[in-house]
């Protein structure tokens, strides 16, 4: 019963949608720019397809990403309750006809952040619980857990907030099959990452991760269906002194709705493998669910904006996050 308001909430959304007819001709935004954010899936490669298509020769993209995320998982064995903040500078290259080549460079803000208060609430209006939130001091940084000798750890407290350079990836990506009628192209995507965090421990790896992957999209008026499949091999043994494994599976699944020439809304489904060695919950699993809008402002800027909130999935998950981004396409 807890979450008949959000399904009521929904239901009203989707009947809101319903009645907005959508315009033709509409060419598609891609999905969210967001990346996994469940603890200790941060640094991981999620290969997610954030554009549809290959950009041409010597045709160029810049993204500015901004996003922030609320980890609270309090069991018995540990406790994560911290909030990341992320920006992330992308930018591609058209290379040829059929590829691009681009950079990744991301900045990394860890803190107690300043949500706890307004998550709270969120939660009491959607008559859902609290998972003990509100029997801890609001916004404190903590991280600990129960180790095997039954001794608890601490890995971060309140002097552990600091800002700090993330890893630089660089991608590359081509068209295996150009697509045809209804379905867009097939691309393949391989991309390195290299351990330039200034603190190996939270912010990066300390080895070389690499990753590829698999995506199209396929158009069904006024929606595109995007899929991508993806494996990842990570240089780095551990986070947060835990051991995490050195491969992951990835699925991603996403629509795209065109409620018109300009403007579309996108929900999306994030499944990673679990990636932990042998750590409770996050040797499972991991579902995250993201819903947004992309806008173009001009014909060369388009924002987006996305919600991630763990409504459904509780366990091992991100319990709150916001994004956005702003693109430049001359």
């Amino acid at each position: 019963m807890r979450q008949i308001r959000v399904l009521v909430i929904l239901f009203i959304l989707c009947l809101t949608a319903l009645t907005v007819r959508a315009q033709a001709p509409y060419e598609p935004h891609g999905p969210l720019h967001i990346t996994g954010q469940t603890p200790l899936q941060t640094r991981k490669l999620d290969m997610i397809p954030t554009r549809p298509d290959i950009l041409s020769e010597g045709e160029w993209v810049a993204t500015l990403f901004s996003g922030v995320a609320n980890r609270w998982n309090n069991t018995n064995f540990y406790v994560i309750d911290d909030e990341i903040f992320q920006n992330q500078l992308e930018i591609a290259l058209g290379v040829g006809r059929r590829s691009e080549i681009g950079l990744n460079i991301p900045v990394l803000t860890r803190s107690g952040g300043y949500l706890d208060r307004f998550i709270v609430g969120f939660h009491r209006l959607m008559g859902l619980g609290q998972a003990d939130r509100t029997s801890y001091p609001f916004n404190q940084l903590q991280v600990n857990y129960i180790d095997s000798a039954g001794r608890r750890v601490t890995l971060l407290d309140n002097n552990g907030r600091k800002t700090g350079l993330g890893d630089v990836s660089v991608i590359a990506r081509t068209t295996l099959y150009s697509g045809g009628g209804r379905l867009s192209p097939i691309i393949f995507s391989a991309l390195l990452r290299f351990p330039t965090a200034s603190d190996r421990g939270f912010y990066g790896s300390s080895g070389i991760d690499g990753a590829i992957g698999v995506s199209s999209a396929y158009r069904l008026h006024p929606f595109y269906l995007y899929g991508t499949v993806g494996y990842g091999l990570y240089g780095s043994g551990r986070q947060y002194g835990i051991g995490l494994r050195p491969y992951q599976w990835t699925v991603f699944t996403a629509v795209e709705w065109a409620s018109g020439k300009s403007t579309s809304f996108v929900v999306q489904q994030l499944i990673n493998s679990g990636i932990a060695e042998n750590f409770y919950d996050f040797s499972r699993p991991t579902y995250e669910v993201t819903l947004g809008f992309k806008k173009d402002l001009s014909r060369h800027f388009m924002i987006e904006f996305g919600l991630l909130e763990n409504l459904f999935i509780f366990d091992n998950s991100v319990d709150f996050g916001v994004s956005s981004a702003v693109t430049y396409h001359p």
